[in-house]
C-alpha cells in the first residue's frame, strides 16, 4: 500500500541542499528511538544550478525549519536565543531576496541556519536540564534546608530565587553558559543540602558514615517484575536477577558484553572517602579455583571502583573460591548444601606422610553459591565481606560508586551492603601525609608515600595523579 501511495504521488518530500566544492554529498533518512515506522522510496537527485533563484532556495529551506524546530521547543527556550533566532531568520530572508546573490553569500547564510539549529536544540535541552536539577533540587530542600549549614541555606536561598516562576521564570533570560553554570550549582546543593552537618567534623581517627546518600545500599528496597527484580537506585546497566530468586543481594549474570552499574553522588564536602561492599564474582569454578591457588590468570575480574572529575581508584572484587565452604562448614553456618550451591572436589594435603616421606593427600569437597539466596547465607556467614577502596574527592564534590566488569559469557558478580565513610579534608590520602587543597592533593610523592622535593625518573603521584617521568 504504501508503494501504491508513492506511485500516486503522495507523501513526496524535497529538501534544497547546497554542495560545496569538493563534491561530497551525504543523503539519508534518520529518526529517534522508540516505536517508529519509516518508509521511503523514489529517490531522485537533481542538480538545479548556481542561479540566484536556486540559492535563494536553499536559504529559504533553511529558514523554515529553524522555525520549525523553534515551534516545537516552544517553552524550552530562551530569551537571547529567541532574539537571535529573529535577527538570523530575518536576515537570510532579506539576503534570498538579492537579484545578484551569490553562491559565497548562501553558503554563509545557510551554514548559520544550520549552525542555529543546533544552538536551538542545545538551548531546549539545557533549560530542560536546569528544570530537572530545579526539581532535585527543591526535593532535597523540602527534606534536609533545616539540618544543613547556615552557608548552604544561603546558598539555597540564592539559587531557588533565580528559579522564581512568579516572576517570569527569571532563568529563561540567562545565556546558555550562564544556564549551564546554574544547573551545577543546583546539582550541588542538591547533594550537599543531604549532608548532615556533623559529617563536616569529620577526621582520619573518626569517619563519619555517609551510607545513608545511598537510595539502595544493601538492596533491601527491590520492586519485583515476574522473575525479576528492579533495584532502585542504581544507574548504567543497572542489577537484575539473571533469572534467579530475587532478594537482598544484586546480581548481574551473564553479562557478555560486560557491565557498569553505579550511583552518582554531588556536593559531597571535599576530602577522602572509604567505600565498600560486600560481594563477588565468579568466571568459572575451575577457572576460579585456579586463579585463587595461583594457577591462572585472568583480565575478566569485577571492579569496586570509586570516580572523580580528577582520578579513579578500583579494585578487584572477591573471587568466588575465595569464600568456599566444606559441607560441615556450611551446615554450621546453616545452609543447605544440596540446594543453589556449586561444587567442587580437590586433593589436598593432610598433614601426613608416607613411608617415602610423600605427602599424603585426601579428596575435600567444597561447595560455593550458585544463586542469590546462597549467595545471600554466604554473606551472612561472613564470607565475601569488605571489598574496599579509598578515594579523595575533590572541591566539586562529584563521586561515582560503581561495580564494573569487561563480561564473559556465564560469569557472575553479586553485590550487597554498599558502605560510604566521610574521613575529612586533611585525611592522608592512600599515603601518608598528603593533604586535600582547594585542587585536590597537594605535593609529590614516590609510590611508597614518601614527600618529595621533585620528580626525577620513575613514576609519581603529583597533586593526586599518577605521573611517568
Amino acid at each position: 500500500s504504501a508503494g501504491a501511495a508513492f506511485a500516486e504521488g503522495y507523501y513526496a518530500n524535497e529538501i534544497n541542499a547546497l554542495l560545496n566544492e569538493d563534491g561530497d554529498l551525504t543523503v539519508g533518512v534518520k529518526g529517534g528511538n522508540g516505536l517508529l515506522w519509516a518508509i521511503w522510496g523514489n529517490w531522485t537527485v537533481t542538480f538545479k544550478g548556481m542561479e540566484a533563484s536556486t540559492l535563494a532556495a536553499a536559504i529559504t529551506d533553511q529558514v523554515t525549519r529553524v522555525n520549525v524546530l523553534a515551534e516545537s521547543l516552544d517553552g524550552t527556550l530562551t530569551e537571547p536565543i529567541l532574539t537571535k533566532i529573529t535577527e538570523v531568520c530575518n536576515e537570510a530572508e532579506a539576503l534570498a531576496t538579492k537579484a545578484d546573490l551569490t553562491e559565497a553569500e548562501a553558503d554563509k547564510a545557510v551554514a548559520a541556519l544550520i549552525a542555529l539549529c543546533e544552538e536551538i536544540q542545545k538551548v531546549s535541552d539545557t533549560v530542560k536540564d536546569v528544570e530537572q536539577a530545579y526539581t532535585d533540587f527543591m526535593a532535597a530542600k523540602s527534606d534536609f534546608y533545616d539540618t544543613t549549614t547556615d552557608a548552604l541555606k544561603a546558598r539555597a536561598d540564592k539559587a531557588e530565587a533565580g528559579f522564581d516562576e512568579a516572576s517570569e521564570s527569571y532563568y529563561l533570560t540567562l545565556e546558555t553558559e550562564e544556564l549551564v553554570a546554574y544547573a551545577k550549582e543546583l546539582r550541588y546543593l542538591a547533594g550537599a543540602m543531604k549532608i548532615p552537618a556533623g559529617a563536616y567534623d569529620a577526621t582520619a581517627e573518626s569517619g563519619f558514615d555517609l551510607t545513608s546518600l545511598f537510595e539502595n545500599p544493601d538492596f533491601e528496597n527491590y520492586a519485583e517484575i515476574g522473575a525479576n527484580a528492579n533495584y532502585n537506585g542504581w544507574a548504567g546497566s543497572g542489577f537484575g536477577t539473571g533469572g534467579g530468586t530475587a532478594g537482598a543481594v544484586a546480581e548481574r549474570w551473564n553479562q557478555a558484553s560486560g557491565f557498569n552499574t553505579y550511583v552518582d553522588f554531588t556536593g559531597l564536602p571535599e576530602g577522602l572517602y572509604e567505600i565498600s561492599c560486600d560481594g563477588a564474582y565468579r568466571t568459572s569454578i575451575n577457572a576460579d579455583w585456579d586463579i585463587v591457588y595461583g594457577e591462572g590468570t585472568t583480565d575478566n575480574e569485577a571492579f569496586l571502583y570509586g570516580k572523580t572529575s580528577e582520578w579513579e581508584e578500583k579494585v578487584a572484587i572477591h573471587n568466588i573460591a575465595e569464600g568456599r565452604m566444606t559441607q560441615e562448614e556450611a551446615e554450621a553456618a546453616g545452609i543447605d548444601v544440596t540446594a543453589n550451591c556449586e561444587t567442587k572436589a580437590v586433593n589436598e594435603p593432610t598433614g601426613e606422610k608416607d613411608e617415602e616421606g610423600n605427602d599424603i593427600t585426601a579428596t575435600v569437597r567444597y561447595y560455593f553459591p550458585d544463586q542469590l539466596f546462597t549467595a545471600d547465607q554466604w554473606i551472612k556467614a561472613g564470607k565475601y565481606l569488605n571489598n574496599t577502596i579509598k578515594v579523595a574527592v575533590p572541591a566539586d564534590g562529584k563521586l561515582r560508586v560503581g561495580v564494573t566488569r569487561k563480561g564473559a559469557a556465564n560469569d557472575w558478580a553479586f553485590l550487597d551492603n554498599f558502605k560510604l565513610t566521610y574521613f575529612g579534608q586533611k585525611a592522608a590520602v592512600g599515603v601518608e601525609g598528603i593533604e586535600m587543597s582547594q585542587t585536590g592533593v597537594k605535593g609529590i610523592f614516590d609510590l611508597q608515600g614518601r614527600k618529595v622535593s621533585k620528580a626525577v625518573k620513575g613514576i609519581y603521584i603529583i597533586n593526586g595523579k599518577k605521573v611517568v617521568k
